[in-house]
């Protein structure tokens, strides 16, 4: 359980730094109508822009993957029968409010119960 709180601090620790630094790098390269930009700084400010849209991208498809395993950890967890995953409503729970809970399930139990088929 270390490892998996020591995992999402990591995570979100990184997250959180890209997007403070994409901002930081938007604010400093905001477009203003009354200076005229030569060339390198207009070059620099696309390439920032175009910086910030792939991040944005790469984000948002890491929430939807991430989306998914959640609903398909979930679907995993209820379709399985008590007695072959004792604490059922536990690791709904976890699933639903842990971040990361899902892949927390995942390793400890999914794969140990799929070795045992």
């Amino acid at each position: 359980m270390r490892k998996l709180v020591k995992i999402t601090a990591a995570a979100g620790t990184i997250l959180s730094s890209l997007g403070l630094l994409a901002s930081k790098v938007a604010a400093q390269y905001e477009y203003d109508w009354d200076y005229d930009y030569d060339t390198a700084d207009s070059a620099f400010g696309s390439l920032c822009c175009f910086g910030n849209i792939f991040v944005m991208i790469c984000g948002g498809l890491l929430v939807l993957v991430l989306g998914a395993f959640n609903l398909w950890m979930l679907i995993d967890v209820i379709q399985r029968d008590e007695k072959v995953l004792p604490g059922k409503i536990k690791w709904i729970l976890v699933i639903l409010l842990v971040p990361f809970g899902s892949v927390a399930y995942y390793f400890m139990r999914k794969k140990t119960m799929d070795a045992m088929k």
